[in-house]
């Protein structure tokens, strides 16, 4: 596989999503160092999120961070920021310990960890990650999303890494260690066998009985599709009034399931649920969310494989968008925005 050797140049148009923006664009600009030793040029600019222009000042720390593993030399508009350009130099240095800590709440930090991890591997070498973050609603909110769904995701397509959480009085810390690994890609498309189904509920000791209730009303709607889940309970006063939600679906070759948050209304809950039992009767193999991050993966590891999303959304247009500019790979997209669709890499 040979890289475009030229600057890479990305504007944003008003259906790019911006989350995958940064995380992909920084990501790709970085993993073209190890492959192919180019130095890539990254370019963003005019952030649209919902036809208003973006800012990404929330997420500069991560940004930084990132940059600062390749040696990056980082150029961001001030003061409104509505641009950054990243010329990574050099590849992640091999280190067997890496600390960061995170000041301020981002939407986007939840891919902080997803960064990294793709980022640093494979690798031949341990590593280990020490995240600290202060205890808010966002944070517990991402930590849940990250440890329930999205590194049994990873580890289907072969990432060999495990999370602990401590806390202090202020802050969240967690340890993410990785083990050397490389991406396996099952090219028979086939999700096989249930081998597990959780549910667990994030909630303070006051709110636990309103999270039971949750927990059959989840259950009575998977019953129906033949899966019976186990609860998991998670008690923890700094959640207050809100519970966090988490379903977990690990089959053979596949991973389902959501993490969402529930204050008064049931609405984003029952979407949830919907878009899951969708999810299971067509036979997808990656979480509902998380299509567009499983390209990543699939591409290193020069698997040809093809696959089903429940729905053809902007995160996937705009992750197949950004991996073109960066690798000449045959990814296609097939079906209209909005619609269930098929992805071909080959």
């Amino acid at each position: 596989m040979q890289l475009n050797s030229e600057a890479i140049c990305t504007r944003c148009k008003d259906n790019h999503d911006i989350e995958v923006i940064l995380t992909l664009g920084i990501l790709l600009s970085s993993l073209t160092l190890r492959e192919w030793c180019v130095e890539s040029l990254l370019e963003c600019c005019n952030f649209q999120n919902k036809g208003k222009k973006k800012s990404i000042s929330a997420d500069l720390e991560l940004i930084k961070i990132i940059s600062s593993l390749t040696e990056s030399k980082l150029n961001v508009s001030e003061p409104d920021t509505s641009y950054f350009s990243i010329q990574p130099k050099h590849l992640p240095k091999s280190k067997d310990s890496l600390q960061f800590t995170i000041e301020n709440t981002s939407p986007y930090h939840i891919h902080f960890f997803e960064m990294l991890l793709m980022l640093l591997s494979p690798k031949t070498s341990y590593t280990q990650i020490e995240l600290t973050m202060e205890k808010n609603i966002t944070h517990f909110l991402n930590i849940d999303k990250f440890q329930f769904l999205t590194l049994p995701f990873l580890r289907k397509l072969g990432m060999d890494a495990d999370i602990t959480l401590n806390e202090d009085e202020n802050n969240i810390i967690c340890n993410l260690d990785i083990e050397p690994s490389k991406w396996q890609i099952d090219e028979e498309n086939e999700r096989g066998d249930l081998l597990s189904s959780n549910i667990i509920i994030h909630t303070s000791p006051e709110n636990e009985k309103r999270g039971r209730i949750i927990f059959t009303k989840i259950k009575d709607r998977l019953e129906i599709e033949g899966i019976s889940p186990r609860l998991q309970i998670i008690e923890n006063s700094a959640i207050q009034d809100l519970l966090i939600v988490s379903v977990n679906l690990t089959y053979e070759n596949g991973v389902g399931g959501f993490t969402t948050n529930i204050t008064n209304s049931l609405t984003p809950l029952n979407k949830e649920i919907n878009q899951l039992l969708k999810w299971i009767e067509e036979g997808c193999l990656y979480p509902q969310h998380y299509d567009w991050l499983s390209l990543i993966p699939i591409i290193l590891s020069d698997a040809s494989t093809k696959f089903y999303v429940t729905e053809i959304n902007d995160s996937l247009l705009t992750s197949s968008f950004i991996i073109k500019q960066f690798i000449p790979v045959y990814l296609t997209i097939i079906g209209k925005p909005g619609d269930r669709g098929q992805i071909i890499i080959r």
